[in-house]
């Protein structure tokens, strides 16, 4: 994932591009890929989205704001930043049909897909 918002998925196996698509409007902060060619991304602005790898125009499901976009708290801000740097979702993990997400707002959730 990139600043811009956009996901790039290369094959390095035969060094090539697979695929490149806009998925957020604003910086792809983290993203988690699972065998069977799905992937979920997000982003600054706390949007959640599910992907497929393979047919990345449209995302299969879009959970928004899961987490604040902002929080101006120096409670919530890990050490060594400062206020105005942390923004919505800034982890996350998929495993056995969870998927928990950390975020700016302070709160760890846990998703059941």
């Amino acid at each position: 994932g990139g600043a811009g918002g956009e996901v790039v998925v290369f094959d390095l196996r035969q060094r090539r591009l697979r695929h490149r698509w806009s998925a957020h409007a604003l910086g792809v902060r983290t993203l988690a890929c699972g065998d069977g060619g799905s992937c979920f991304t997000a982003s600054a602005d706390g949007d959640l989205k599910l992907w497929d790898i393979s047919r990345p125009g449209t995302p299969l499901a879009h959970w928004p704001r899961v987490h604040e976009p902002h929080t101006a708290s120096p409670l919530f801000h890990p050490v060594g930043t400062s206020i105005g740097r942390t923004y919505g979702v800034n982890c996350m993990i998929e495993e056995g049909g969870r998927l928990i997400t950390g975020g700016a707002d302070g709160r760890l959730l846990c998703h059941c897909f």
